[in-house]
């Protein structure tokens, strides 16, 4: 019979562990065990937890989300692992719906709601279109899914070798494109069994969005040194990305790098920022075209034709 743990990192969540643990009480296959990692909050996190009867790690010192999930992930002892943000909307049925399609060498995942706090609008994200093998890599960098809306073999995880703590934001990501890029098949059940609350005060959204885009070059960079060049050039579009938007703020010497990164990747030439620059990028390569881009005072990318 398939086991499976629950594992909910936490810091600064008092209020939340209500809510979350009356989610968790309504599952319709319960889980098998369930630990929290209260990670050094400065709240009454863990005493609530424990007051709640719940098992809890405690960690004495910040260390960032990718640190507590490798320490839950240490901690679990079922074959099937969950991670799920405190903060976060459990749907009854997530448990037995995800496990049930989970398997040795199966990610068992779900459509999710992302909801804006303060906002009406929430959106669906939906994976029908799935591509196989090496593909969902490119797939997976352009349609995020949350750790939240998914169920893991245990063993797998342990073996790619946890999240990165040198992240302490896109650790997820980093790890998504790893599974993306090992043989592991991908099950998709296309209903909405959770939702990714966002919220200005996370850790993500509370980062300036400079950093947001030089920290995703330095976790899709540590990708590029890992991986053959058939996988790194699924990541070159994205780095290209990232330079233009950080050429735009005008953030010139991480866009050079991120340019660099794309080159790197298999990018020769930037396509779709008008003919000149598409020239020039293919004669001087894409990091060199950026550079003459800024040089030309006063031009704006949008003007380049």
């Amino acid at each position: 019979m398939k086991r499976l743990s629950l594992l909910v990192p936490c810091h600064n969540a008092e209020r939340f562990i209500a809510p979350f643990l009356a989610m968790v009480a309504k599952q319709t296959r319960p889980y098998d065990e369930v630990i929290f990692y209260d990670d050094a909050s400065t709240d009454g996190t863990a005493s609530r937890l424990e007051e709640a009867g719940q098992r809890v790690i405690r960690g004495t010192v910040n260390r960032g989300a990718a640190h507590a999930r490798n320490r839950l992930l240490e901690a679990a002892s079922c074959e099937y692992v969950h991670f799920h943000d405190v903060d976060d909307r459990l749907d009854p049925d997530l448990a037995r719906a995800l496990l049930k399609e989970a398997g040795p060498g199966r990610v068992s995942f779900c459509a999710y709601r992302r909801v804006w706090e303060g906002a009406s609008e929430a959106r669906e994200d939906r994976f029908a279109d799935l591509p196989r093998g090496e593909e969902r890599v490119g797939y997976f960098l352009e349609r995020f899914v949350t750790f939240n809306a998914m169920v893991c073999p245990r063993e797998t995880l342990r073996r790619l070798g946890g999240f990165k703590e040198f992240l302490r934001i896109h650790e997820d990501l980093h790890f998504l494109l790893r599974l993306a890029a090992s043989d592991l098949e991908f099950v998709y059940t296309d209903h909405v069994l959770t939702e990714w609350r966002l919220r200005p005060s996370s850790t993500f959204h509370a980062v300036a969005a400079d950093r947001v885009s030089r920290l995703k070059v330095k976790c899709l960079a540590d990708l590029a040194a890992r991986w053959p060049a058939e996988l790194r050039r699924q990541l070159g579009p994205s780095a290209l990305a990232l330079a233009w938007q950080m050429r735009l703020r005008g953030d010139l010497a991480p866009a050079r790098s991120a340019a660099m990164l794309a080159e790197y990747c298999g990018v020769d030439h930037i396509a779709d920022r008008g003919a000149r620059l598409r020239w020039v990028s293919r004669v001087l390569g894409v990091s060199l075209a950026l550079d003459w881009l800024s040089l030309k005072s006063g031009t704006e990318a949008g003007e380049v034709r």
